[in-house]
Order: structure tokens, then sequence, then C-alpha cells
């Protein structure tokens, strides 16, 4: 007799982890990817780790943005003034600074791998002709490891460059290629080198010996 085997189909098994992979993966944001941008400079978005060699970050992670909100807020250095030697104690970001970081930081680190940063360039205000104008740069990275948020700042009210501009773009449409420096975790090369007033929570990175006043741990728990 003619014995008929009928064998159970296993690709369907085998599919299962590999769906399962391309589920987690389909999570991951692409780098490059943007999370908030204001017009030509101004931008929160996804970038890949400068450095693997202090290991890979712990993402993706959900934070609360009112807690990174408050924890960036409370952020205050020292500047002494080199005319008066007056010394004032300023917050390193401004309001709306904080309230644009905190958003898209909370965001953009629930869909982050353990292989990306998310970097930003923000605007600060200032007085110009009686009209507050984005005169300044202040950028960065920010990444979640060892159950903190780190943000390393590079570039820190960096002043526009408007002589530059006017002559590279007459028309005033602020569409000017500046090269930004996003901070690294290997090496010190910022604008930032003040000290930061102590605030529970927040401790400034050491390197070796080298103790990174520009790059600050937040515990945001």
């Amino acid at each position: 007799m003619l014995k008929i085997l009928v064998y159970k189909p296993i690709i369907f098994l085998l599919s299962v982890p590999l769906y399962i992979a391309f589920t987690q993966c389909a999570y991951a944001a692409s780098d490059g990817d943007v999370l908030w941008k204001s017009g030509f400079h101004f931008v929160v978005k996804y970038d890949q780790q400068d450095s693997g060699k202090l290991g890979k970050n712990d993402h993706p992670v959900e934070l609360n943005d009112s807690t990174i909100s408050n924890a960036l807020d409370a952020l205050r250095y020292e500047d002494k003034s080199l005319l008066t030697g007056k010394v004032e104690i300023l917050p390193v970001f401004t309001a709306n600074q904080v309230d644009i970081l905190s958003k898209q930081l909370a965001k953009g680190l629930k869909e982050a791998s353990p292989e990306q940063d998310i970097i930003f360039v923000l605007g600060n205000s200032g007085r110009k002709l009686l009209i507050l104008e984005d005169n300044t740069f202040i950028a960065g990275r920010a990444f979640y490891k060892d159950e903190r948020l780190n943000i390393i700042l590079g570039d820190f009210d960096r002043g526009r460059n408007e002589a530059f501009e006017a002559i590279y773009d007459p028309s005033g449409n602020e569409r000017i290629p500046y090269t930004f420096n996003y901070g690294f975790r290997t090496k010190t090369n910022t604008g930032f080198k003040s000290k930061i007033i102590n605030v529970s929570g927040v401790l400034t990175k050491v390197v070796g010996n080298d103790v990174r006043q520009n790059w600050f741990v937040i515990d945001v728990n």
C-alpha cells in the first residue's frame, strides 16, 4: 500500500526568530533621522556614536520628559566677566532649549539603537536693534548609559559669523554651511570650559585623570 507521508511545515517555525529580529530592528531609528528641525541650522537628530571605546549605549530607553526638563533646567555655571571680574550664575540651557531638548530626547531615546547618539544644534536669542535674534549656537550629543543621561557639549555660546554670512548669502536667508562641534567622548574640544554649580543628581564625567567639564552625567530616574 502506498503511504502518503505528511510533513508538518517548519517554515513558520524557522521564520519566527527572523520575524522577531525584524520587529526589534524596526524600532531602531536610522542615523540622520531628524527628530526636530527649525530653519536651516537648528536640529535634533540621530547620529552614529562618535566612539565605541567606552562601550555601547543602553538604548532604547523610556525616560520622562518632565524629569529631563527639570534636570536640564537645574544646570548652572559660573561666568566671570573679563572686564569687571563680576561673577554671574547662568543657565547652561535657556528655557526654550530645555523645552525642545527634553521633549525630543524623551521621544528619540525610545527608538535609538545602542550604537546611536542624539546630536543637536540650538540657537540662543540675543537683542540686536531692539529685535531678538538667534545669534549664538549651542551644539552637543546625548545618550543613555549606566542608568544615566549623558550630555556632551561641543560648541557653546558660539557666535554667528555675520561678516561671512553677508558675503556667502547676501539674501539674508541664513543658509550658511556651518560645521558644528557636537562634542567627543575621547577628547575635550569644546567651547564650554566653565565649572557647573553642584546639583544633586548631576556629575561631570571623569575619563582617566581628565575631568570633563563639558560632559554631564545626569540621574533622570
